[in-house]
């Protein structure tokens, strides 16, 4: 009897039944067991590729026009001129915009050539520049902004450094070429006729260094020996004529001395030294001064001097010496007579006229004759000595300075002349720091101190 088979185990497509782990026979005679993880891990090799969608790059945005200042830094010194101004317009940054307008606007504290201030219109070149020439700036030192705008729309703006100018040396007199000192440091005072004195104590005529350590300095023009320089340093008091190249010494003259005309001197203890030695008036030193200026209207001079009995006039060689006892002590000497009280009471000799005054100046006029310039709150003022007629300046700002003969220096630095800011070559003077004014001959001569002229 021939033996039966062994049934047939059938297949499981689905793997049901089987636990994890189990090992399932596929079909019979299959060699080699597969475990059910090996198939589950070979599964996930099976699974398909799920494309993933990625968006296209966005168009580049297109590049805008542009304007600019390409030559800066800008820098300029007050009334002075700025170097050419360039600007640039472009399509896309880099690439020239010709024969497109740009409108220029400067701010207040700079004008155009022409002296102008509207904005002006320009058109780009062919390499889309635009070239701003010839601009000024005022007085005014500050950091004003110049603004362009081009037709395409792009905008541009540059700050210009205006700083204050130095100021040179001057002597002008009316009618006739400035003469301009440009050794002369800033700061200097002017003391007149080209004759300058340097904060570092420098004396200068005209462009040249006649003394150092100077202290004290003063300027007269003398009828017979002609303009002379008087002058105290370290080593006594000094004389000598214009641009003179003998200087007479007074080595005695103490130091601390002040300089008052033609080699007199107000020492610090109150004495007036006539060259080297005290001035000896009616067999007496002349002490107890306060306040002293010498005059000369004429080959003797004139001494006006303060002392606690009041104002006084002295020619030399004149026993006479004329007492003002109205005026009162404390005053300052200005010259011939005249007197301004610490109180602002102007006199001449004995009387008072005019109050209020806070500055006050005295000329020998070879015309008119001696002329007294003053100021107060209701201007400027002028009159001969002892004339009723007085000429009046109401517009001359308060605060201003009497300079001479109907000129003053005003706060603001514009020299004026009467009654309206001083023309020199077409142009009001400004800038100004130190002036005098000397009367040597019929047009008179302004010596000044300012920078360049707007």
């Amino acid at each position: 009897m021939s033996a039966t088979p062994p049934p047939t185990s059938p297949v499981d497509p689905e793997n049901r039944g089987a636990a994890d782990g189990e090992t399932i026979s596929t079909s019979p005679g299959w060699p080699h067991p597969i475990p059910r993880r090996t198939i589950v891990q070979g599964a996930a090799w099976t699974v398909p590729v799920v494309a993933v969608a990625v968006g296209a790059p966005l168009a580049a945005a297109s590049p805008a026009p542009t304007l600019a200042f390409t030559n800066g830094p800008y820098d300029v010194a007050t009334c002075g001129t700025l170097k050419d101004v360039t600007l640039l317009l472009t399509t896309n940054g880099t690439t020239p915009d010709p024969g497109k307008t740009v409108t220029v606007t400067l701010p207040s504290g700079l004008t155009w050539s022409d002296g102008t201030t509207t904005p002006k219109v320009f058109t780009t070149d062919a390499s889309g520049n635009v070239t701003l020439t010839g601009i000024k700036a005022t007085s005014a030192a500050g950091t004003p902004t110049i603004t362009a705008t081009s037709s395409t729309g792009p905008t541009a703006a540059a700050v210009v450094t205006v700083t204050p100018a130095t100021t040179s040396a001057h002597t002008y007199i009316p009618g006739n070429p400035v003469w301009n000192w440009s050794s002369v440091p800033s700061g200097a005072t002017a003391i007149g006729n080209g004759v300058f004195l340097a904060q570092n104590g420098d004396l200068y005529q005209n462009n040249t260094v006649i003394a150092s350590g100077v202290t004290s300095a003063n300027h007269v023009f003398a009828p017979g020996p002609g303009p002379r320089i008087t002058w105290v340093n370290a080593s006594g008091g000094h004389n000598s004529t214009d641009g003179g190249a003998t200087v007479t010494n007074y080595p005695a003259v103490p130091t601390g001395s002040t300089a008052i005309g033609n080699g007199m001197f107000l020492t610090p203890s109150g004495e007036v030294w006539s060259t080297n030695a005290p001035l000896v008036v009616n067999g007496v030193p002349l002490t107890g001064v306060t306040s002293a200026i010498y005059e000369l209207p004429d080959s003797s001079g004139r001494l006006n001097y303060v002392t606690s009995t009041g104002g006084h006039t002295y020619i030399p060689g004149n026993p006479t010496v004329w007492n003002w006892s109205s005026v009162p002590s404390g005053a300052t000497a200005i010259g011939n007579g005249v007197f301004l009280a610490q109180n602002g009471d102007l006199y001449q000799n004995n009387t008072v006229i005019a109050s209020g005054v806070t500055s006050a100046n005295h000329v020998f006029a070879p015309g008119p004759g001696p002329r007294i310039t003053w100021v107060n709150a209701s201007g400027g003022h002028n009159s001969t000595d002892g004339g009723a007629t007085v000429t009046n300046y109401p517009a001359v700002p308060t605060g201003s300075t009497a300079i001479g003969n109907g000129m003053f220096l005003t706060p603001s630095g514009e020299v004026w002349s009467t009654n309206a800011p001083l023309v020199v070559n077409g142009v009001p003077l400004t800038g100004v720091t130190s002036a005098i004014y000397e009367l040597p001959d019929s047009s008179g001569r302004l010596n000044y101190m300012a920078g360049p002229t707007c």
